[in-house]
């Protein structure tokens, strides 16, 4: 399982601890002098890499009284500490995200801590006084420090592998209710198993969903500043990841996108934009992003089979002055360094609670990974951490997004992806299906297999209801499974899993099939003869 390791620093002691963490024994008679009353004292934790917002620290005497002191505080950061007669005590520590008992030494195989405390002088005794464990048993090393981590290269060329292996398809299912996917305690599963099993049926196997989208739903607000993931989040996201888990698909999870201060958005609730706006241009407004609600979903299902990877945000180039999108309100644009630290801090927070996820962020276009256009790669390791600070604030895998409208020059379809010369494995993360004669192909069905051809490692078209693109995705999936003679393939459309189908934008007569198999609903198009 993957470990968070937070820094702590010195420990600051009054009081003598005999446990099983700590060596030495001091005189009974020397530790009692001037006073009957002795502290503990447990250093506060920096970064609350874990999300962890409380802690609570409790000494019982073992004895007859039974009597128990406590001290629960809401800054982590800071020491905590609790006075008692001297004696024996059993020690309960535990630290907490929200309602959740992340770190505890209840948690540990070894459940009673006892430990002996006694009046001394200050820090003759350096180091964490009692051991806290990860629900499953296993320790937290409080002596690890964040601020020189850096990324671990055996998981770097394990993910590397994982991600050039073999080629992706996959979907976007974005949204089935913009914004409201996740966070309602209501999230329409069925439609959602319905995309999930259309794609596993075709050969897919990763779906593109946003989470927190434009920030209407989740995460939870106090004001403009972010307090928790909202209530229903992480239980709606992990049952769709338990659907695409039976589906024996993955979830690409997208946290946010340009959205966020879109203008519409702002005619709506322009309180919401202006906490977004601030949650992307100062860092303590993101950290309370990263700390109170990323993390904890971060650590509730960084495990789960289905998680493909964390796609920071969809597009938040057009956020910026560089793209001075129309539909962002004047004076609401950010800057492109802005984006670097949103993704730099974000990325970092994901890696060093999951070090083995992958995480992403879904570019506009090559123009912002393409070195010979004018702003450069603005995703290396070396920009992101310079703007950032973060060592661990990475992106694993580059995702372009390509529309016909950004130029031949940034186009995967019309350049080898060895052309941009990039160090990561790269992925078509959206793609529009009706502009494949702009692509130079003869067919949508090709889309794919061209993109596989050109080196990419992934490639997941666009959802646009208004040319029904599912079955056009559905068949250039299958189509990779079982590729027809030629680019000029002569056979009819037969059945979605055979990938073959004349070009949907053609002169042909439109059929409408339903296949059960594949849960498609009667709109849905198949071409014949």
């Amino acid at each position: 399982m993957n470990r968070t390791w937070l820094p702590l620093p010195p420990l600051v002691v009054v009081g003598a601890v005999a446990s099983s963490c700590i060596q030495g024994s001091i005189s009974q008679r020397e530790l009692r002098l001037n006073s009957d009353l002795a502290t503990l004292s447990i250093p506060g934790i920096h970064g609350n890499e874990l999300g962890i917002d409380r802690v609570n620290l409790a000494l019982s005497f073992n004895g007859p009284s039974k009597k128990t002191y406590t001290k629960e505080s809401t800054d982590p950061s800071k020491p905590v500490s609790v006075s008692a007669p001297t004696g024996e005590y059993l020690v309960n520590l535990d630290y907490f995200a929200g309602n959740d008992k992340v770190l505890s030494t209840s948690n540990c195989a070894q459940q009673t801590v006892k430990l002996n405390l006694l009046r001394k002088s200050n820090a003759d005794i350096n180091g964490f006084p009692v051991t806290v464990c990860f629900k499953d048993q296993m320790p937290w090393d409080p002596n690890i420090n964040l601020g020189n981590d850096k990324p671990d290269p055996n998981i770097l060329a394990t993910n590397q592998k994982k991600l050039t292996s073999t080629f992706t398809s996959g979907i976007n299912v974005a949204w089935v209710n913009f914004a409201r996917d996740v966070g309602t305690g209501a999230p329409n599963l069925a439609e959602i198993k319905r995309q999930l099993s259309q794609l596993a049926a075709s050969g897919g196997t990763v779906a593109r969903l946003w989470i927190h989208t434009d920030g209407t739903t989740t995460p939870e607000y106090q004001g403009d500043r972010v307090i928790g993931p909202g209530t229903h989040t992480i239980k709606d996201l992990a049952k769709i990841l338990d659907i695409a888990q039976q589906q024996k698909v993955q979830i690409m999870v997208t946290l946010w996108s340009f959205d966020m201060i879109r203008a519409e958005l702002k005619q709506k609730d322009p309180a919401k934009v202006a906490a977004n706006r601030l949650m992307v241009t100062k860092q303590s407004y993101l950290r309370d992003y990263t700390e109170r609600a990323l993390a904890p979903i971060v650590y509730a299902l960084r495990d789960h089979p289905a998680l493909h990877s964390w796609d920071i945000c969809n597009e938040p180039e057009g956020m910026t002055t560089a793209e001075n999108w129309g539909n962002i309100a004047a004076g609401d644009h950010v800057e492109l360094k802005d984006v670097q630290v949103f993704v730099n801090r974000i990325a970092g927070k994901i890696h060093r609670i999951a070090p083995k996820n992958l995480v992403t962020v879904g570019a506009v276009s090559f123009k912002y990974l393409n070195k010979n256009q004018a702003n450069g790669n603005i995703y290396t390791d070396q920009a992101l951490i310079k703007a950032g600070g973060d060592p661990m604030g990475y992106l694993d895998y580059y995702q372009v997004h390509h529309y016909a409208n950004k130029g031949k020059e940034n186009s995967p379809f019309q350049n080898p992806a060895s052309a941009f010369s990039l160090d990561k494995p790269i992925f078509v993360g959206e793609f529009d299906m009706k502009e494949y004669l702009d692509f130079e192909l003869t067919s949508p069905r090709l889309t794919y297999a061209h993109l596989k051809k050109l080196g990419y490692n992934g490639a997941l078209g666009w959802k646009d209801t208004s040319i029904q693109a599912m079955p056009l995705m559905l068949n250039a999936m299958a189509y990779l499974q079982n590729p027809a003679p030629s680019d000029d393939d002569p056979e009819s459309c037969t059945h979605f899993a055979g990938g073959h189908g004349k070009p949907f934008f053609e002169n042909e007569t439109l059929y409408r099939k339903k296949y059960a198999d594949l849960g498609a609903d009667p709109s849905e198009w198949c071409i014949v003869d």
